[in-house]
């Protein structure tokens, strides 16, 4: 894992209090915080029932990130918007929102052009 993503990777461990599971394929992983690693980069992540605002600004710094679980996520439920740094994330295929309070989606949202999998059930959208 490259020195950054590691950084990254500490820090997020340090604010959740617990550690992150390295795994082979974040799709058959069935843990509730874990990453997957490609050519030392991470390019998957899943956080589920956490209080993720404050992991954001860090996440947003992971441009190789492909896969995003969010789900169960309290976010949105004070501000209600997803913030527009989520535009950093440049290779974002597949983006799980599922289950949350999240109200409205950033103008910069519209910038996330390799996002095929969207997952939005059972939020306040629409």
């Amino acid at each position: 894992m490259n020195g950054e993503h590691k950084k990254i990777i500490e820090e997020m461990e340090e604010l959740i209090g617990r550690p992150l599971q390295k795994v082979d394929d974040i799709y058959s992983y069935k843990g509730k915080r874990g990453f997957e690693i490609e050519n030392g980069d991470i390019v998957a992540l899943r956080f589920e029932t956490i209080n993720w605002e404050s992991l954001f600004n860090r996440i947003s710094h992971l441009e190789t990130l492909r896969y995003l679980d969010l789900s169960y996520h309290p976010f949105g439920y004070r501000s209600m918007i997803m913030p527009e740094s989520i535009a950093n994330l440049k290779n974002i295929e597949e983006l799980n929102l599922s289950v949350n309070w999240l109200r409205m989606l950033p103008d910069s949202f519209g910038q996330l052009r390799n996002l095929k999998k969207l997952d939005l059930e059972l939020t306040h959208l629409g």
